[in-house]
């Protein structure tokens, strides 16, 4: 079954194309055919006969099914064949499957086993005969995870099918790209060398349940990109996919792989369409349901080939298209008829979140066609969340903020940006070099060379170029603009403009115009603020015009000519001052995603006047080429030379080394929301009656504009349209907590039909306990016409919302219940635990949010819950294990309970064995649905808890990790948290942990109003006072990252002043006790010439030393060796190359902690992004002698396990150079810095980045058989450091103590059978053989043991 849009393509252009062409070489098989009852193909051609091969029909409305449609059918007998060519005639509805090539691709992954595998079976073996009877070659199958084998190939019986499915298991995962480009890539290849004419049309049809686990659309883009290229007829090739199954984030990826695909490849051809398979009354899929699907509407919004361009006139237009079930409408003319569409466009907002661990916000989604809005809270976790269910942000380019600007509702912002960035970043230099010359202009021609330009860090000087880019709007309360600015340190994109609309919402005007608005919505903000807080919340007047970014601007770059020094001469009002200091905000945040600054720009400078760090080069006399500058260095002892040297020009936006200071806001943002009102139905009669001639001046009327009549009347569009319905809308209000409740209710908005009409629902985004408040109550029964849902802790349960990353954990408890138990999670109790508890809720009108739940707004108010996604069902997870697993876990567990084991356990000699180390995130870069971004946990008993990285929602882990009661004691035991270098992945999460402790550990200080604050700048005259009067937290970094703290803590008081910032010197190399702490610039340490300060340094971090080295992987990146007075040392990498000076602070650890983001094949990536390979990971173990090594920080690639090289013969090879050698001092300046972390986010010079999602995945070596090779015992390398080193690989929420490293190579075969994959088949077939070979040999060995023991107590 071609895919609609395949079959419309053809029949449309069929008669154009082909007419008088009998040479065609597909089979000859339209040659053969009878074309006397084909008297046009094109529905555009005037003729008496019907434009199509079926007989004549009334067109159907749309939506409406066919009366037409395709006949019932009898399942022949298994045994027959049927071959040769079926005669076309008018009759026969399959007669197009003649023309085509059909290819079935199968998902035989793990969830489809069962129902859904037995349906498709089902499905398949009707349709085989059907498509046999009309193509001699029948049809070629395909699985996702099944060796492609000959037999699938040109199947024309059913039993073969039966037979195919037999043998076929569902096993793996959901890798659709990669299969439909092994699929394509030859087809391509033979389309390429033969041409159009001789390469039948392909038609491939897509069965499957999941989300893809891969890249889809980067392989359609290219196939269509490729087709359009090489100027192939629209039918060549088509792809149609099919949902089975119930999982609601494969029905949202196939939506949104339809309605994106051709705005990612920049307007290529659509040649994918996809439709879910629900069923009629709850019935399963069958062929004949697949053949109706293959169908659609005659109605379609499409590009009109006439007009060249989209076909929108404020609504949408449409075309009408060809039909393949019935007849069509044609026209007198050759060109397309454009008329306007009767069905109003969809919209709707959706859950994205509710409030969980994972998910500390509550984010919506507003949906419209073209475009999408975020709306509510951009917390922590939401990309994560995001990338569990399918949904992509990349046609979202509006940000609604509500609730108070503080970390909790924009700490994922930061995130986001990068990602979006980074993928328009790729789409626009794609899209500027993979456009055919031919078919260029010159102008777009030099257009697309000077966005690639652009993109690419050359200067631009198009201003169209750079206008038309995709910009972000984000819009909230006051701060936003410098919650974003103090980011300037380590984010830094060009392919994305972001604009920062800090909005009023206390400004009421008398004609109660909308804050905000475009083409789809008009938006009334309003700004709450709680009733304590004396500036209230009453509309105010308008303030006078404020001076715009562009007036500061004046030609120059607004940060170093006109902004930071303020007006010469003249004194400055507070407004002023307030004025100026919101553009220096603004120009730093412009600096940050739309600058014009190279990183390959180098300019001349006196020699003493470089502010190191940086890299200085100089040009060589002789050659005059650019080499590196190596004599003495500022700063140093020695005498420098007087010469100019050439150094990279700063970062504008790192010139600002301090922002101006703001203070926190209270008010809290919520808005009303609503669509544009509908205009009436034009009333023709009317219109007549005034003498009003039809044409031109109904269409005025029509579109809202004014026209004179033939008797030279002023005719208005109110006297021709009937009435109109207002559009439908929503509320979105957030309170976080009862003091903003009476101000909320008395705003006037509530009682405007300006604002009201069309309102229809209001989303509760609610603190703990504000759902109690009676005002509040009252209020929800006063406007019980709306319907109220209610998102917070008290209405939603703490499910699982990364149902993936549980999954797996889940499964690893079966498997080993002491190191991985399962996340803390509670899918029923209400309120969540620790909160009061709710009366019971008698308005009806009230209901609590869920995942996924819809409120849709257009084209009638209604609350959807079919696409709401149930929580997790552990109790399935816990069934789908195999028990071949189970059996070797179990073996596992028993061989560790032998005395001889335990014996052997006793004997480790391990200093704090009962330290316990916790990998709350083990992946590289960005979150994915397995891995959350870097963060570990070491408790060691008599110490206290250190935090190693602290990468978004670390706090989130922790709470799946402990409950309430254990969280509380972590956090109060929580001594420093180590921030190794400032990618965003290593740190977005800190500002939460640290509020965190302050409120658990200050908590009720906060609460009286009695919080003694000492100033940071005081701290360093008593520091030994001050460290043993108060409990403080240690946060040990470089300085930017500190400075990235203090400037957020101006607009949230998150407990900055109860910290102690150590700043930290790295030791200089061969100096391992060189490491120089300072506290606000003064040196503090374990071992300095103040015993006071040393003893309370140590008694407050429970640490005897804390030493770190300068690592080469971006500027400032550190590795860290923390000694403890027990004896305990433990090593973290951070990111890095592997460092000899590393090894060398590292002398003797008990445990390292090191990244492997790639594996041995991958060595050129790890070169290049400054990362480790495994065998390069274990190298700096052994050099070290470390006792044990956990390996974390994986590429993302590696969804579910890493692939681990062979450790045998491994040898330390070591670097001996630090990332400080080639790195600038102002933050953004070290390529690495640009581009975000190595993985997914780095940029080269002459390169875009290369998203994770864009990638071809690597075919390294198996995961489980190489994993194999690392996790089993070391005995026979080379080195004699390795005999005693244990070596485990890290998951995320895994907790093992230190002397239990060496069991968890007791597990390793159990760990290997559950996620081994491509070699399952090889050595015994099928999960259910493995399951029979483990339970017959399990069996046997009973009846062994029996017989001994009979024996025995035989006396034999």
């Amino acid at each position: 079954m071609p895919s609609p849009k395949l079959l419309r393509s053809f029949f449309q252009q069929k008669s154009r194309k082909d007419s008088g062409s009998s040479s065609r070489t597909p089979s000859n098989k339209l040659a053969e055919s009878s074309t006397s009852n084909i008297p046009s193909m094109d529905p555009f051609t005037s003729s008496t006969s019907p434009p199509t091969r079926r007989p004549a029909v009334p067109i159907p409305a749309f939506g409406a099914v066919p009366a037409s449609a395709p006949p019932p059918y009898t399942e022949p007998n298994k045994d027959a064949i049927i071959t040769g060519n079926m005669t076309t005639t008018a009759d026969n509805p399959y007669a197009f499957l003649s023309t085509f090539d059909t290819i079935f691709l199968i998902d035989d992954s793990g969830s489809m086993a069962g129902r859904s595998w037995r349906e498709t079976a089902t499905a398949l073996k009707s349709i085989t005969p059907i498509c046999t009877a009309h193509d001699a070659d029948g049809i070629d199958i395909y699985f996702l995870n099944s060796p492609d084998n000959s037999e699938y190939r040109n199947i024309t019986r059913s039993a073969d099918v039966d037979r195919i499915f037999e043998s076929v298991k569902p096993r793996g995962g959901t890798p659709t790209g990669t299969r439909l480009n092994a699929i394509l890539k030859p087809y391509l290849r033979d389309l390429e060398a033969n041409g159009s004419d001789a390469v039948k049309p392909l038609n491939i049809i897509v069965i499957t349940d999941g989300v893809p686990s891969d890249d889809v659309e980067s392989v359609v883009i290219s196939a269509a990109k490729k087709l359009d290229r090489w100027e192939s007829p629209a039918w060549q090739v088509g792809i149609q996919f099919f949902q089975v199954g119930e999982e609601r984030g494969a029905a949202e990826a196939l939506r949104e792989l339809d309605d994106g695909i051709a705005e990612m490849g920049g307007g290529v051809r659509d040649i994918v369409d996809t439709v879910p398979w629900s069923g009629t009354n709850g019935a399963g899929l069958n062929g004949e349901g697949i053949l109706k699907l293959s169908d659609v509407p005659p109605i379609r919004v499409r590009r009109s080939p006439a007009l060249g361009r989209s076909t929108s006139n404020g609504k949408y237009s449409v075309i009408y298209e060809p039909y393949i079930q019935g007849s069509h409408r044609t026209t007198s003319a050759s060109s397309p008829v454009e008329i306007q569409s009767w069905r109003k466009m969809r919209s709707y907002v959706q859950f994205l979140t509710t409030p969980t661990a994972d998910t500390p916000g509550t984010c919506l989604m507003l949906h419209f066609d073209d475009k999408r809005y975020l709306i509510g809270n951009i917390h922590e976790g939401l990309q994560r969340a995001s990338i569990q269910r399918g949904i992509k942000m990349t046609k979202v380019s509006e940000v609604f903020l509500t609730g108070k600007t503080e970390w909790k509702n924009t700490g994922g912002l930061i995130g986001l940006i990068l990602t979006l960035a980074d993928v328009m970043k790729a789409a626009a230099v794609d899209r500027a070099s993979s456009r055919p010359l031919n078919d260029r202009t010159m102008e777009n021609k030099q257009r697309d060379e000077a966005t690639n330009k652009q993109f690419r860090g050359g200067k631009n000087d198009d201003k169209q170029v750079k206008d038309g880019r995709p910009t972000l709007n984000i819009h909230g309360g006051s701060n936003l603009m410098h919650t974003l600015a103090t980011a300037r340190r380590f984010v830094f994109r060009k392919s994305m403009p972001v604009n920062v609309d800090e909005m009023d919402g206390e400004t009421v005007t008398e004609t109660w115009e909308p804050t905000w608005m475009d083409k789809n919505v008009k938006v009334w903000a309003i700004a709450i603020s709680p009733s304590s807080n004396t500036e209230g919340s009453s509309p105010r007047a308008i303030s006078p015009r404020k001076r715009s970014f562009d007036e500061f601007e004046n030609g120059q770059s607004p940060i170093l000519e006109s902004i930071a020094d303020g007006p010469k001469g003249t004194k400055e009002s507070p407004v002023e001052r307030r004025d100026r200091e919101q553009q220096i905000r603004k120009a730093v945040v412009s600096e940050m995603f739309d600058s014009d600054w190279r990183l390959d720009a180098l300019v001349e400078t006196e020699l003493h006047q470089v502010r190191m760090p940086a890299a200085l080069f100089v040009r060589d006399p002789d050659t005059r080429k650019i080499v590196k500058y190596t004599g003495p260095l500022p700063r140093s002892s020695e005498d420098l030379p007087c010469i100019k040297v050439l150094v990279r020009k700063p970062w504008p936006g790192a010139l600002i080394q301090h922002l101006p200071q703001t203070t926190p806001s209270q008010t809290s943002m919520s808005y009303f929301i609503r669509n544009h009102p509908q205009r009436g139905k034009f009333n023709p009669k009317a219109a007549t009656d005034l003498n009003v001639p039809m044409g031109p001046a109904w269409a005025k009327l029509a579109s809202g504009e004014h026209v004179q009549s033939n008797d030279g009347k002023l005719v208005t569009p109110d006297m021709v349209l009937e009435k109109g319905k207002p559009g439908g809308g929503v509320t979105v209000v957030e309170l976080p907590s009862r003091d903003y409740v009476q101000n909320l209710i008395e705003r006037p908005e509530w009682k405007a039909p300006e604002v009201m009409s069309g309102i229809e629902a209001v989303i509760w985004i609610l603190g703990p306990g504000v759902g109690q408040d009676e005002s509040l109550r009252r209020f929800m029964k006063e406007f019980s016409h709306l319907k109220h849902i209610v998102s917070s802790q008290d209405y939603c349960p703490n499910y699982l919302s990364i149902d993936s990353s549980a999954s797996a954990t889940i499964r690893l408890n079966q498997l080993d219940p002491m190191r991985y138990p399962i996340p803390v999670h509670d899918n029923v109790t209400l309120p969540q635990p620790g909160q009061p508890a709710l009366p019971k809720e008698s308005n009806e009108n009230v209901i609590s949010a869920q995942r996924g739940q819809m409120i849709q707004l257009e084209p009638s108010f209604e609350v959807q819950t079919a696409d709401v996604v149930p929580p997790l069902n552990t109790a399935k997870v816990l069934q789908e294990t195999p028990w071949a697993v189970l059996y070797l876990a179990r073996t596992a567990k028993a061989e560790l309970s032998t005395d001889a084991a335990r014996e052997q356990m006793a004997r480790q000699n391990l200093p704090s064995p009962d330290a316990e180390i916790i990998t709350l995130g083990t992946g590289s870069a960005l979150p994915s649905k397995y891995r959350n971004v870097s963060a570990t946990l070491l408790r060691v008993p008599g110490c206290g808890s250190y935090l190693l990285d602290c990468g978004e929602n670390t706090l989130g882990q922790l709470k799946r990790v402990f409950p309430p009661h254990e969280l509380a004691e972590v956090l109060r035991d929580l001594k420093l948290i180590w921030i190794s270098h400032l990618h965003a992945d290593h740190h977005l999460g800190t500002t939460t942990v640290i509020k965190a402790w302050y409120q658990e550990v200050y908590g009720q200080e906060i609460s009286m109003g009695n919080m003694s604050k000492v100033s940071n700048t005081e701290q360093p005259f008593c520091p030994s006072k001050v460290l043993e009067e108060e409990k403080r937290l240690f946060v040990a970094s470089e300085v930017p990252m500190l400075q990235w703290l203090r400037e957020y803590s101006y607009v949230e008081d998150f407990g900055f002043d109860k910290i102690v910032p150590l700043s930290v010197q790295a030791a200089r190399p061969g100096l391992r006790d060189s490491t120089v702490l300072h506290w606000n610039d003064r040196i503090v340490g374990f071992d300095t010439y103040e015993p006071n300060l040393n003893r309370a340094l140590g008694a407050s971090t429970g640490l005897s030393s804390l030493a770190a080295v300068y690592v080469n992987h971006c500027h400032g990146a550190m590795a860290v060796s923390l000694t403890f007075p027990t004896g305990f040392k433990f090593s973290y990498s951070g990111d890095c190359r592997p460092s000899a000076a590393f090894a060398d602070i590292g002398k003797d650890s008990t445990v390292l902690l090191h990244e492997a983001t790639f594996d041995d094949e991958l060595q050129g990536d790890a070169l290049a992004k400054k990362h480790s390979t495994t065998s390069e990971a274990l190298g700096v173990g052994m050099a070290m002698g470390a006792r044990r090594v956990i390996l974390t920080h994986f590429s993302q690639r590696y969804a579910k396990i890493p692939v681990m090289g062979n450790v045998e013969g491994v040898e330390a090879v070591l670097e001996e150079g630090t990332g400080e050698e080639g790195a600038e001092g102002l933050g953004i300046s070290d390529e690495d810095m640009v581009g975000g972390d190595g993985d997914t986010r780095a940029t080269s010079l002459n390169g875009a980045p290369e998203p994770y999602e864009s990638r071809p995945q690597p075919r390294s070596r198996s995961p489980s058989r190489a994993l194999s090779r690392h996790v089993s015992p070391v005995r026979n390398s080379v080195s004699s450091r390795a005999k005693d080193m244990k070596v485990a690989v890290a998951f995320d929420y895994m907790r093992v103590r230190v002397g239990d490293i060496a069991q968890m190579e007791k597990f390793t075969p159990a760990l290997l059978k559950l996620y081994e994959q491509e070699e399952l088949d090889d050595k015994v077939g099928t999960i259910a053989e493995v399951d029979k070979e483990a339970k017959a040999t399990a069996k046997a060995a009973g009846k062994a043991a029996g017989k001994a023991k009979e024996g025995k107590g035989n006396g034999k």
